[in-house]
């Protein structure tokens, strides 16, 4: 599976604020999307390896914005 490919939104499916906002933008940030240097601070902070984690399917970080 591409990192690309991940459903965000089965992230948010189930979150009561989502039933609210129909015009929800989401955006996902991959840890590949990270300069080198942001990678290994945010391995150090959490101490882990990237191999221990699922970040080539899954996202960091998933933001999520009500749209006019």
């Amino acid at each position: 599976m591409n990192q690309r490919d991940a459903p965000a939104m089965r992230l948010l499916e189930n979150t009561p604020v989502k039933l609210e906002i129909s015009n929800l933008a989401i955006f996902e940030i991959m840890f590949d999307d990270l300069t080198f240097t942001a990678q290994m601070r945010l391995c150090g902070r959490f101490h882990t390896h990237p191999n221990m984690e699922n970040w080539e399917i899954q996202p960091i970080a998933i933001i999520a914005r009500e749209m006019d």
